[in-house]
This record gives C-alpha cells, structure tokens and sequence, in this order.
C-alpha cells in the first residue's frame, strides 16, 4: 500500500483508513506480541502512509474526519488500554 503510488510511477494512490490498536494488557495481558506499541517504526517503514497515535479520546473523530479529508492513506493507531478507561 505504502509503495503503490512509487510502483505505478505515481498513476494510483490508495486511499485507505486503516485502525489498529495497542492491545490492552489489563484486566488479560495479551503478552509482548499483542501489547507492543510499534507506531515508531511504521512512522519510519511508511512513507505514504500517514501514521497516527490516538492518546485521548478527543482526537478519535478529529483523526477520522483527518484521514478521510487526506489525500492518501492513514493508519490511525488507538491504545486498548483505554477503552475502559477514558
């Protein structure tokens, strides 16, 4: 997805809204593979995508209405953690 634009020499750009989250590690801990927050290193692998960590449940909709206005794709990561407990 991050190189179509690159591979088609820039005649298709996805558009794409993916969402994703960190996994909760209470009141079950999913362990090291569920739970690990890798939004860093897909901010330095993707270069197309734009990459979003969601902290507060504010940003939610905001980040959405963001990537759906974006000219390209978005993944837009949430904390598991959280929705519980914001």
């Amino acid at each position: 997805l991050d190189k179509m634009q690159h591979m088609t020499e820039g005649t298709f750009k996805p558009k794409v809204i993916m969402r994703t989250s960190i996994g909760s590690t209470s009141p079950l801990d999913g362990g090291v593979q569920h739970t690990q927050d890798y939004t860093e290193p897909f901010k330095h692998m993707l270069h197309e995508v734009n990459v979003v960590l969601l902290n507060e449940p504010e940003e939610i909709f905001p980040a959405f209405e963001s990537a759906y206005k974006r000219d390209g794709s978005s993944l837009l990561i949430e904390w598991g953690d959280y929705y519980n407990d914001k």
